[in-house]
This record gives structure tokens, sequence and C-alpha cells, in this order.
């Protein structure tokens, strides 16, 4: 899936929980619980902001280099959003590849200036809801 669907709608994601609070009994006009449907529905926006990005857009910058074993990148850490619980969870994403008949990698920057190529992607990757089932990864 490219990055190409809508922004989260804020408004009616904090209407929704709203609606969820007094489902549950509590009183969204209560001191403590006013701010409480808009915070939410920042958290998800910022949570799924995936969906308004391309993951390949992290691996444009290429370089050729005499070098044809296997790239791997170890312990990147993401989180993401369960799809059927709507519920955060967090994890540890290892990359690996085999650089092309012409020896190009994509662009691994470590300084602090610049993000990850790869950690880009799996961090575009990771905000969007992902299956619960072992191995699932989000659709892109």
């Amino acid at each position: 899936m490219s990055g190409n669907r809508a922004p989260v709608d804020l408004g009616k994601a904090a209407a929704a929980v709203r609606l969820l609070l007094e489902a549950i009994g509590e009183d969204p006009e209560r001191d403590g619980l006013t701010e409480t449907p808009a915070r939410v529905a920042r958290s998800y926006a910022q949570l799924l902001h995936g969906y308004s990005e391309d993951p390949g857009d992290h691996l444009n910058r290429q370089f050729e280099v005499d070098h044809d074993e296997m790239v791997i990148v170890r312990n990147i850490a993401f989180s993401s959003m369960c799809e059927h619980h709507l519920l955060p969870f967090i994890g540890t994403a290892h990359i690996a590849y085999i650089p092309g008949e012409h020896g190009r990698v994509c662009g691994l920057c470590f300084a602090r200036t610049q993000p990850m190529r790869c950690m880009g992607c799996v961090d575009v990757g990771s905000r969007r809801r992902c299956g619960g089932e072992p191995g699932a990864v989000a659709p892109m």
C-alpha cells in the first residue's frame, strides 16, 4: 500500500473516544478527562502516520560500492498498532539484503542529524495497523 491515505480525522477520532468514555461509564466532561478525547485522537494520528508516507522514500539514497555480501541492520526498535485491538505494541526489527549485481547499497546513515534509512523504512511500516499473527508485517 502506498502512502496516499488521508490523515486521521481528528474530530471523528475525538468524538469516538468521547463515546467510548461514556460507554465505560465515565463522564468525558469531568476534570481530568475533558482534554482526553483530543489527546487520544492526536496520539492515534502520530501512531498511524505511516499511511501518509512511502517507505521506499527512505531507500532512495544508494551508493555503489564493491560489496556483494549480505548487509544486515539489527535491533531496530519500533512501535506499532495492533489492528485487532487498536492497542500499541513495541518490538525489534532486523533487515537483511544482498546488494544487486552492481553492488548498490542503501545509505545507512548513522548521523544524529539524519534518520537511518532502514530505521525510517521500519518506522513508516510500523506506523500502520499490524496483524497479530507471528511474523506479521504492516501492509505497504
